[in-house]
């Protein structure tokens, strides 16, 4: 017999695996962007790294990263769309969403709550991006 607690730990220690490594490749796509900035493959790159993070965070019940990853989404979608230009200061914004993300996932890793009010700053400042 199938036990769900097994696999809801199993789905869980693979987003953490692949969590870890899309945030690597979430950084360095990012430090690719501040040289490449009209690169079209490179964006939709990130744009599916942030959206693989949101989504397999949500499917297991990593709330804060889901909704975090979320509006790092959201910015991405707008880069995407060509309605936000990458330039140095989002890209560092970025970066830093990408610090916060990597400690919610080692936070996730220990089982421990993340301060989540520490990402609130850096959701405000995306929402003077996102409202122009």
């Amino acid at each position: 017999m199938i036990n769900s607690t097994d696999i809801y730990d199993k789905l869980y220690c693979l987003f953490i695996d692949n969590a870890r490594e899309w945030v690597l490749e979430l950084e360095n796509g990012l430090l690719r962007l501040e040289k490449y900035p009209a690169d079209r493959e490179l964006i939709n790159n990130i744009f599916r790294i942030a959206h693989n993070i949101k989504s397999t965070s949500g499917t297991v019940g990593l709330e804060d990263i889901y909704n975090f990853t979320h509006k790092v989404e959201d910015i991405l979608s707008l880069v995407r769309q060509g309605k936000l230009i990458p330039d140095r200061n989002l890209i560092d914004s970025l970066l830093e969403s990408v610090d916060l993300i990597t400690e919610m996932v080692e936070f996730a890793v220990s089982k421990k709550q993340f301060d989540f009010h520490r990402c609130e700053d850096w959701m405000e400042r995306m929402e003077m991006y996102i409202n122009g």
